[in-house]
């Protein structure tokens, strides 16, 4: 079983799954998903350099800022 780093979790929307920070080093960071059906780890995206706040929007869509601008990426897994 794969080990979850520091910080938190959150549920994708429309999925058996939930997301996390993976902190690879201090220059890569990744959003990664975790699929509770399959124990499966995968990487969604790379996060803006320091940056590890983000947000799911019910329809899900990932949110994150950076700086005074903020971003968008649907999550297009398991979509038709």
């Amino acid at each position: 079983m794969p080990i979850i780093p520091d910080g938190f979790c959150v549920r994708v929307p429309h999925e058996n799954k939930f997301s996390f920070v993976h902190k690879v080093s201090d220059q890569e960071w990744l959003i990664k998903t975790f699929d509770l059906r399959t124990r499966a780890v995968a990487t969604f995206i790379k996060t803006f350099p320091g940056v590890e706040d983000y947000a799911w929007t019910p329809s899900g869509v990932l949110l994150m800022a950076n700086g005074a601008k903020l971003f968008a990426r649907r999550n297009l897994i398991g979509r038709g």
